[in-house]
């Protein structure tokens, strides 16, 4: 017995099944993502991507591929804004300061500890 071949039953509903479960992943994921990185959040993109290709195979038959594709974004770069200065060995290098920094800094300043070489 045949049934027309539609998304609900591509391999016997697995198709269906699988597709519905990467966008309960994608929409959970954007949700944890905003929530990891509030600041940088804006923009961050998410797809889910579902590739069905038909093709005339030899012999008069039909092949049907069916591929879910998700794509997540990654996490945010982290960015560093280190000042210049001079090595103890000498030498001109870069430097960042000890302590985390609550606040965002400003790209550029000057950190008063260190004299610009």
């Amino acid at each position: 017995m045949f049934q027309e071949l539609r998304l609900d039953t591509m391999k016997e509903g697995r198709f269906l099944a699988a597709g519905e479960a990467d966008f309960h992943r994608l929409v959970q994921r954007m949700i944890e993502h905003r929530g990891n990185h509030p600041g940088q959040a804006a923009g961050a993109k998410g797809k889910l991507t579902l590739e069905i290709e038909v093709e005339c195979v030899q012999g008069g038959g039909y092949a049907v591929t069916a591929v879910s594709k998700l794509k997540l974004p990654g996490r945010p770069a982290m960015v560093a804004w280190p000042v210049r200065g001079d090595a103890d060995l000498g030498g001109p290098t870069l430097f960042v300061p000890d302590e985390v920094e609550t606040t965002n800094p400003v790209p550029g300043a000057e950190s008063p500890a260190i004299s610009e070489g």
